[in-house]
């Protein structure tokens, strides 16, 4: 069983690879009942500032997983700012903990910053295939692994936020909780 969110389909690719189960986080999190229960339960999603999308967030904080083994998949184009840390981090805060958090490469599509002709161009080059099928092997052996972080990756994460706040204000987004 696997639980996607996705907003250009980057996602949802991935969770197709991984799972004949999938189910769509938009379609379930106003279920009345969240208690889901399965020997293998995975969370697929993209990375939005390289954290998981607040909706993703909303429904780790809200449901009930009753399985041998979590996982989270978490796709970015560019640069992940050491979003398994972060990811980690926030279930822990909601006392749950993920056996797998692994982030895969994939074509970036945040529209505003890059050109999808160049990005699609330059797939092959990310090997999106072996990463997935590196990612599925590692689920379907049950490995308890967390992708480690560096210090550059916590660097990039702490440069994002100026910027992007500044973004998000001159358009009318910024968030209360931007901030943590």
């Amino acid at each position: 069983m696997v639980f996607y969110f996705t907003g250009t389909g980057n996602s949802l690719y991935a969770a197709k690879y991984l799972d004949d189960m999938r189910i769509s986080i938009p379609r379930v999190i106003h279920e009345p009942s969240k208690e889901f229960k399965a020997d293998s339960i995975g969370i697929v999603c993209p990375v939005y500032g390289h954290e998981m999308p607040d909706m993703v967030k909303e429904f780790l904080r809200n449901a009930s997983f009753y399985t041998e083994y979590l996982y989270l998949v978490l796709t970015y184009g560019n640069i992940h700012g050491g979003a398994s840390e972060l990811a980690a981090r926030f279930l822990e805060s909601c006392g749950k903990k993920a056996d797998y958090i692994n982030t895969l490469l994939m074509v970036d599509n945040f529209l505003l910053g890059f050109d999808m002709k160049e990005q699609i161009a330059i797939n092959p080059e990310k090997k999106v295939e072996e990463h997935l099928a590196g990612i599925r092997k590692d689920i379907q052996s049950r490995k308890r692994w967390i992708q480690p972080v560096t210090d550059v990756d916590r660097e990039w994460h702490t440069r994002f936020w100026p910027p992007a706040l500044a973004v998000e204000s001159v358009r009318g987004f910024v968030r209360a909780d931007a901030f943590g």
